[in-house]
């Protein structure tokens, strides 16, 4: 009978047709309706109204005509739909036995927005669902999660149960997913089945496709199905995309950069609370695809050394991640720099052009004085000959060669060919007017990017090594006009970053690493750092005040706090991590018709709509609830009977 059941025409088909044996129960339930009842003796005045009744009994057979044959046909459908479901009814081809799928979802930020009552994400994991349910014993199905990284979430084959529990605990990441890279790794995956026996691979990519269709071309698919399953449809949405802090003196102010995406329109509140208390809120009137700027003046309470704020916009939209963003305000401690080196008059001079700025000159490592590692900026122009780090939190190399960079030779009268003019260094840097008259030739680490770069090699580069950031400049002061320049002091405002502002922000975007000196800026030697932060985060850690600590590979949009303790003193300070990305605010699913072009140009790739298709659709919920609903109306019956 099962072999009979799994035959059906592809419009229908089983996953277990193995448990439809227990649609055998009906023949029990049947004979039952049928047998003829014993009747119980009762004494009667007559039996002349019995008579017509009683007419069977004349007819000597076990058998009877059931009269209840409304109650009948119900068990008799409820415990058949309980039989169906047992058996794993499908609406579609089921797959064939020994074959394999892999799905592909897509983690990224859009997949959180909404569609109706669902997320996108929520509906990728339900088909991803769907398809374990209905999965045989003896077909594979395997599930990838794209994200920055591709995350294996586990094999039907060797462990349905934690395969189901991965799956259900997965979320979006708040940044965008390399796809490429998901369906590369699967791939591999499908090739390594084929190997081991599989008669039949399949891979489906469930994605919004939002930041485009992946290059399949690029791809070797080795003759596997490829379907893109294409979900959501185009909303309007505006979100917060960037947050800074402004203003010189005494007056600071925070920047905030709000967009809207191509279907958005109309006025929005932006609000700023400290502390969950609002402290201001500004209209703004977005036109479609359109982008703004929006100031608040910004300062902490008397006494206060940092505070938590939260700007928020008004109304809601299909996307939610961009609508919110918390960040910490800290008040910065007075800059310093540490100039090691013979005395120079354009270094001095930089305590009077930023006031408020402390410049400490020494002649050798030798005369370091106590602390060194509480300066924000060590200028030197001799190389480091010391076993121990700089103790600084950047270093400037002007002419001087870090610990294991040794020059390999010199060139003489160098042009500039090249400069890094986005790179936050350079921000506002002219060296249009710069003169190299010799220039050591020093090959940068492997991690180094390099600033400024001559006929002659690197010039100007940057790495980082042990929790500090070093800058190296390959010409000696009397080498080149650098000092002479003005540049020269906008350089050394933008090393010394927002120190100069006399606040600083704490505030780091999703998909950027999160780090920061384990000392917090102003805790030195040995210190234990404690960090919170959402869905019960809690971590610990003993490190040396200048060293830096990482929040890990995919930390959580929210509000975090961090305590630094060591030397009798207590540091907190509160940050947050936002989504902050203006490309993930303005995006919308991918066009049909670029998605149909890829699935016509590329062999054996197919397309369909989430949604759209019925190929093996799980009816088991269905039968379940029609059984309950059959039981339901017999017991009614039964009542009105009785």
């Amino acid at each position: 009978m099962a072999c009979m059941m799994a035959a059906l025409p592809l419009a229908v088909a089983f996953s277990h047709p193995q448990q439809l044996w227990w649609l055998l129960g009906l023949l029990p339930l049947i004979l039952l309706f049928l047998m003829k009842r014993r009747r119980r003796k009762q004494e009667v005045g007559s039996v002349m109204l019995w008579q017509a009744l009683l007419k069977e009994d004349v007819v000597q057979s076990p058998f009877r005509v059931p009269r209840e044959w409304l109650s009948l046909l119900l068990l008799v459908l409820a415990l058949l739909g309980l039989g169906l479901a047992l058996g794993g009814l499908r609406w579609g081809s089921v797959r064939q036995p020994g074959s394999l799928t892999v799905l592909v979802m897509d983690g990224g930020a859009t997949m959180a927005t909404r569609e109706g009552d669902r997320t996108r994400f929520e509906v990728a994991r339900g088909l991803a669902q769907d398809e374990l349910e209905g999965a045989g014993d003896d077909v594979g199905v395997v599930v990838i999660l794209a994200g920055a990284e591709p995350i294996l979430l586990g094999d039907s084959r060797e462990d349905p149960a934690l395969l189901r529990r991965r799956l259900a605990d997965a979320k979006p990441e708040p940044r965008s997913s390399d796809l490429l890279q998901a369906v590369d790794r699967a791939l591999a995956l499908l090739a390594e089945g084929r190997k081991g026996g599989a008669v039949a691979t399949e891979l489906r990519l469930v994605s919004d496709f939002a930041g485009g269709a992946p290059d399949l071309t690029a791809l070797d698919t080795g003759g596997v199905d490829v379907k893109l399953v294409a979900l959501g449809d185009p909303h309007s949405n505006r979100g917060i995309v960037g947050v800074f802090l402004g203003g010189r003196g005494v007056t600071k102010r925070l920047v905030v950069h709000v967009a809207a995406n191509d279907l958005a329109s109309g006025e929005v509140i932006v609000s700023l609370y400290r502390d969950d208390v609002l402290q201001a809120a500004r209209e703004v009137e977005l036109a479609a695809g359109d982008s703004k700027t929006v100031l608040f003046p910004i300062e902490l309470e008397d006494g206060a050394e940092a505070s938590r704020f939260r700007l928020r916009l008004s109304g809601e939209d299909a996307l939610a991640l961009d609508d919110e963003v918390v960040f910490g305000i800290a008040r910065a401690p007075s800059p310093r720099i540490l100039v090691l080196g013979e005395a120079s008059p354009y270094l001095d001079a930089l305590g009077r052009v930023f006031p408020g700025l402390e410049v400490v000159r020494v002649s050798s490592e030798a005369k370091l004085p106590s602390g060194t590692s509480s300066f924000d900026l060590l200028i030197t122009t001799q190389d480091w000959t010391g076993e121990e780090p700089p103790p600084a939190r950047r270093i400037l190399w002007w002419g001087a060669a870090p610990a294991g960079l040794r020059p390999k030779g010199e060139a003489l009268q160098t042009i500039v060919v090249g400069v890094e003019r986005g790179d936050p260094v350079l921000r506002q840097v002219d060296l249009g007017d710069l003169v190299v008259l010799r220039q050591r030739r020093l090959e940068p680490p492997g991690s180094a990017r390099v600033l400024v770069r001559t006929d002659a090699g690197p010039q100007f580069f940057a790495f980082s090594r042990q929790g500090r950031e070093h800058f190296v400049w390959a010409s000696r002061p009397a080498d080149c006009n650098l000092a002479l320049l003005p540049a020269f002091p906008l350089l050394i405002r933008n090393l010394l970053a927002d120190r100069l502002r006399g606040l600083e922000l704490w505030s780091f975007q999703a998909g950027e690493p999160v780090r920061f000196p384990a000392g917090l800026g102003r805790l030195l030697g040995e210190v234990d750092l404690h960090v919170t932060g959402p869905d019960g985060m809690d971590v610990r850690r003993s490190l040396e005040g200048g060293a830096l600590w990482v929040l890990g590979e995919r930390p959580r949009l929210g509000s975090y706090t961090a305590e630094a303790t060591g030397d009798g003193r207590r540091v907190v300070r509160p940050f947050g991590v936002g989504l902050l990305n203006g490309r993930i605010t303005r995006s919308q699913p991918a066009a049909a018709p670029s998605l149909e072009a890829l699935a016509r140009t590329t062999p054996h790739v197919a397309l369909e709509r989430a949604g759209a298709t019925t190929d093996g659709r799980p009816l088991w919920r269905p039968l379940i609830l029609l059984a309950f609903l059959l039981l339901t109306a017999e017991a009614l019956w039964a009542h009105l009977r009785h």
